[in-house]
């Protein structure tokens, strides 16, 4: 009796049928797509006509190996044991003449002018790229980087960027500097190399943005509109403190215990100097160290004595947790600016690189095939 998974693996070895299969590592995949190919030469495919494609060589070798191995039983094989293989494989009983195919389709696989095409997609894209190599805007006879080649390119463009690239950029030059000062050498070096291994998504940002649009996007990712820097923010804010609502908190928290008088402080400061920095002290002190606003703004004596603060002392302190998300936002978007304004002068130098060289890494082997494709 046949199970599930053996009905599903039947159905996606069907060559009538266009499938798509998922599953965990080590579940048979492999064996389906062996299965799936066999079927195909067995309803008259052409060796030349197939083209498998895998993502690393060890999967394409494999897959070639066991395949292979498959045909070259089947042509030795008891007719007894291959019309059960046979039945096994599709679940219908082969008659003579199928049998007979499977027999010679080791030999029409060795001897086909083409050759089954076992291959990795980078290999494919590489033999694509060498026929159409005008049409594709390469060179003729590029070279590949592996992934060891590719990764000491980069690290060639971006110390090339760090020893000579800024100093004769001044924007460059204050981004490395406040990376620096933000992150220190070492993890400035780990956010580089995180940032290099992630250029799959960070290029194409670049590349739609350019340099003098990064930070607008990254703005408008965050959310902060036309909010520039945080002196920008807190002017903003003060419009939400008045002086007199300020002094009349202050005159409330004088009624309470030690910590409320803290807090009086802090609002009798801005009170007398209202300007950015005294307002971020202000709404600091209504807020605990994880960032959010303390459970209990006042103590009750202040309420007891003044109970028209309430109201406005909850409305300060959810803008404290506004304007604390927002200087979090501003600082993300300052420093992942710079990251990625150094970022762009490290491709543009491994660009130049590639083309000195006049080779391709996997990515570029990908992409240059798709726009071939694209291509009318």
């Amino acid at each position: 009796m046949t199970s599930d998974a053996s009905k599903k693996q039947l159905e996606a070895t069907n060559p009538v049928l266009s499938a798509w299969v998922t599953a965990n590592a080590g579940s048979g995949k492999t064996h389906v797509l062996v299965n799936r190919i066999a079927r195909l030469l067995l309803s008259g495919s052409s060796p030349d006509r197939l083209l498998c494609l895998t993502f690393t060589k060890a999967a394409a070798a494999e897959m070639s190996e066991r395949l292979f191995k498959q045909l070259g039983n089947w042509a030795l094989m008891p007719d007894d044991k291959l019309q059960l293989e046979l039945f096994k494989l599709s679940g219908q009983a082969p008659d003579d003449q199928l049998v007979g195919q499977a027999r010679r389709l080791f030999a029409e696989a060795l001897e086909s002018p083409g050759g089954l095409r076992i291959q990795t997609i980078h290999a494919f894209c590489e033999g694509l790229l060498k026929r159409f190599p005008l049409e594709s805007g390469v060179a003729p006879q590029f070279s590949v980087l592996d992934e060891q080649a590719t990764d000491e390119l980069l690290a060639s463009a971006r110390d090339r960027v760090l020893r000579d690239g800024i100093a004769g950029d001044a924007e460059l030059l204050r981004a490395v500097t406040e990376l620096t000062a933000f992150a220190g050498d070492t993890r400035l070096d780990e956010l580089l190399r995180d940032t290099i291994n992630a250029r799959s998504w960070v290029m194409p940002f670049l590349t739609a943005h350019g340099r003098q649009g990064i930070d607008a996007a990254l703005r408008a990712k965050l959310n902060l509109g036309g909010c520039r820097s945080e002196e920008d923010l807190l002017r903003a804010a003060m419009t939400a403190v008045p002086v007199v609502l300020a002094r009349r908190i202050a005159a409330a928290y004088r009624q309470g215990s030690k910590k409320d008088i803290e807090k009086a402080e802090c609002f009798e400061a801005y009170v007398q100097t209202p300007g950015p920095e005294t307002l971020l002290e202000l709404l600091e002190c209504l807020m605990t160290a994880a960032g959010t606003p303390q459970k209990a703004l006042a103590t009750k004596a202040v309420y007891t004595a003044s109970p028209d603060v309430a109201e406005p002392l909850e409305n300060i302190a959810k803008l404290a947790t506004d304007v604390r998300g927002k200087r979090n936002a501003l600082n993300i978007a300052r420093h992942t600016g710079n990251l990625l304004l150094l970022a762009m002068a490290i491709f543009e130098s491994y660009e130049s690189l590639k083309q000195f060289h006049a080779a391709l890494d996997y990515d570029d082997l990908i992409n240059k095939t798709a726009a071939l494709f694209r291509s009318p």
